[in-house]
């Protein structure tokens, strides 16, 4: 078994929002989990895009998910755990989160390998 080191845990007055990241085997891309527990009622969170796909799953509590492409437009849904869902790169996204919330995101991070030594 490998114990998966912690590479940021940080909180401010919306979350506490843990990151996971292996050690380096595969350059250049590295899988990397973050693990956000909610604090407040009505919490946005978000607001961005990426240029890979991010997968998530809401494990517990509800949030109201906003996604916006150039090609589809806006789109909104209300989602309650358990729920796995993924963004398509360059999907912007946003979360209003109910307390108590805990999402758990999965994404593909690039790294060059000489910053991770």
């Amino acid at each position: 078994m490998k114990i998966i080191p912690t590479v940021d845990n940080n909180s401010d007055s919306r979350r506490d929002l843990t990151a996971f990241r292996p050690p380096p085997t595969d350059f250049p891309t590295i899988q990397e989990v973050i693990v956000i527990s909610v604090k407040g009622d009505g919490v946005r969170l978000g607001d961005h895009s990426h240029p890979y796909r991010e997968g998530f799953l809401l494990a517990a509590g509800t949030c109201m998910v906003r996604t916006w492409t150039e090609s589809g437009g806006v789109e909104e849904r209300e989602l309650s755990a358990p729920t796995m869902f993924m963004f398509e790169p360059c999907e912007e996204h946003r979360f209003i989160c109910s307390e108590g919330t805990i999402l758990v995101s999965h994404a593909p991070t690039t790294f060059k390998k000489e910053d991770l030594i």
